[in-house]
């Protein structure tokens, strides 16, 4: 996931040119709130490319510890938190 501080979802998209049709993207503030619904938390790992700068690794934390694999009340929150479009700067696969 692309993520900075300040960053519109104009500049992330452009920046990480991801190969794919469409992309998700919401809010830190969104993220939490759907995820604090079920007693989580986000945790975000600071994980740079030499081809994706701002790349970031998103965790989920219940009770202080960081999920192995997500139960399905953590990817259904997920899912309320993002908005999907259109990629309008679409990297195509050679």
């Amino acid at each position: 996931m692309a993520f900075r501080v300040g960053a519109s979802l104009d500049e992330l998209a452009r920046t990480a040119a991801f190969p794919n049709r469409k992309i998700g993207y919401t809010t830190s503030g969104v993220l939490a709130q759907e995820l604090a619904t079920i007693g989580c938390v986000p945790v975000l790992f600071v994980t740079p490319t030499s081809l994706l700068p701002d790349h970031h690794t998103l965790a989920i934390a219940r009770n202080g510890i960081i999920e192995p694999t997500l139960a399905d009340d953590a990817l259904d929150a997920l899912i309320r938190a993002l908005v999907v479009v259109n990629n309008p700067y679409q990297r195509l696969q050679p």
